[in-house]
């Protein structure tokens, strides 16, 4: 009975080293992360006012001065979103009436107009365009039919 004593006690420890080798090997920590979200709605009632922005298309009115001379006139422009311009020069003898095209590089101006309703004068405008509302550094100058420039004063929109 000895022998089987010993050999039922060796299956015994053996069997209990295997459950507690299988008991700790398999036993392991395990980490859980939760995430929670959240909607947070704010009502704001404060009111933003953004800069009027002007176009340059549309009706604008300035002076015009010959260089050389102290005396101004009225000077009206209109510009069109297909690239032409009318002009009013309300000069001495006049008014006078031009048309032509504009076209705007950075915030520079430049027109191309010719008289329609006189001797054929052609000239060049330039402007300086600001979104604020204004036409500024305005010159002129006769290109063909006559040889006078000029300077024009701040522009604003008339509209």
């Amino acid at each position: 009975m000895r022998k089987s004593f010993s050999i039922l006690t060796l299956i015994i420890c053996t069997g209990i080293l295997f459950c507690m080798q299988v008991n700790f090997s398999s036993c392991a920590k395990e980490t859980v992360t939760k995430t929670v979200t959240d909607t947070v709605t704010v009502n704001n009632t404060d009111t933003v006012t953004s800069p009027r922005v002007y176009p340059v298309e549309g009706l604008w009115t300035g002076t015009s001065t010959d260089n050389g001379s102290s005396t101004t006139f009225p000077f009206n422009i209109s510009f069109y979103a297909d690239g032409t311009v009318l002009c009013k020069a309300s000069a001495a003898g006049g008014p006078y009436y031009s048309d032509g095209t504009w076209a705007l590089a950075g915030n520079t101006i430049t027109c191309y107009i010719t008289t329609v309703n006189s001797a054929t004068v052609e000239q060049t405008l330039t402007f300086t365009y600001s979104s604020a509302g204004t036409l500024t550094s305005g010159t002129w100058e006769d290109t063909y039919g006559a040889s006078n420039t000029g300077v024009f004063s701040t522009f604003t929109p008339a509209n």
